[in-house]
């Protein structure tokens, strides 16, 4: 009988460093292609990111050339608008020759130097804007405040809270006076003297000198309710039950000293 052939080894029972081998050298390589897969994606990002701002640059350029030949035309001299859309030409030439690919950095900066450039016309733009509303203001809480010192509803206010605010009203007044009348020399495009931040830093300090006039007026105190007149009636009936008692003490108290006088009268003297 020939001898029974010896069976082969189980499917990988024999190779188990070598199964080991290729799966540590699996996870290392999905570790690389992972870590590789990050960088693209930070790449990518920043190649997002630096194509956004040379738009941010680009727009920039064309939205305040179109500014200079409109709104912003009144604030700013012949002078300074050459000036400006000459920088704005520059940049966008910059644009597509020595700035075509360059790094977020430098799109960035030529942003802020361009902001920076223009921002004295932007502002005298905004200001203009914003200042007759912060006049309004002002005004509108100085008569306010002036109608409260002379009001009769403020007689409970101390005098010296009514000294205060008057004080800080004539002072508010003087000042916008006066640098409105400077504010209305100056052309629109000069740098304004009068902006609306200060207008609103004067409307808050007046108000705080003339918070004291807001104070309500303390509540009055209450009126005593009178009492019904059966109340009245029982009260005085029991101030007159205590007082017959003693009335009749007194009577009798007296009554002897009376009497005593009277039988002396009536002895018979010898």
């Amino acid at each position: 009988t020939p001898p029974h052939p010896i069976p082969p080894p189980l499917p990988g029972a024999g190779n188990c460093a070598q199964v080991s081998r290729v799966l540590a050298l699996t996870t290392r390589e999905l570790m690389e292609a992972r870590e590789e897969e990050g960088k693209m994606v930070i790449q990518d990002r920043i190649l997002i990111e630096t194509a956004d701002m040379k738009n941010a640059v680009e727009s920039y350029v064309y939205a305040m050339r179109n500014k200079l030949g409109a709104e912003l035309e009144p604030f700013t001299t012949e002078e300074e608008r050459t000036n400006l859309i000459k920088t704005l030409d520059e940049t966008e030439n910059w644009l597509y020759e020595d700035g075509e690919d360059v790094d977020k950095l430098t799109y960035q900066k030529k942003r802020d130097d361009l902001l920076a450039l223009c921002s004295p016309a932007n502002n005298r733009l905004v200001e203009a804007d914003n200042r007759p509303g912060a006049i309004a203001a002002l005004r509108k809480a100085m008569g306010n405040f002036e109608s409260l010192v002379s009001s009769a509803d403020t007689e409970h206010i101390d005098s010296a809270d009514k000294d205060k605010a008057r004080a800080a009203l004539g002072e508010a007044k003087a000042w916008l006076e006066a640098e409105t009348a400077k504010q209305d020399a100056l052309p629109q495009h000069a740098d304004p003297v009068l902006l609306a931040s200060a207008l609103d830093a004067k409307v808050s300090t007046l108000t705080s000198a003339c918070a004291a006039l807001t104070k309500p007026k303390p509540r009055p105190k209450p009126a005593e309710t009178p009492k019904p007149a059966a109340d009245a009636a029982a009260a005085d009936a029991a101030a007159a039950g205590e007082a017959a008692p003693a009335a009749a003490a007194e009577g009798n108290e007296s009554a002897p000293a009376a009497a005593a006088p009277a039988s002396a009268d009536g002895m018979d003297v010898d």
